[in-house]
């Protein structure tokens, strides 16, 4: 199951075309993208800054 983009699950809240579980569901599989994302980040910077030591 893919997540809708951010702006496309608001418009579809409301308008109730989604439940307030389907939104919960996409809201979360939207933050474990972030997350994802973050920690991502997060290993760049590192390998960075041991690179510059």
């Amino acid at each position: 199951m893919g997540a809708y983009q951010l702006d496309d699950l608001i418009a579809k809240w409301k308008l109730a075309e989604v439940t307030p579980e389907q939104t919960i569901g996409q809201i979360l599989l939207l933050l474990q993208a972030l997350v994802e994302r973050l920690e991502s980040l997060e290993r760049q910077i590192k390998r960075q800054r041991n690179l510059l030591n």
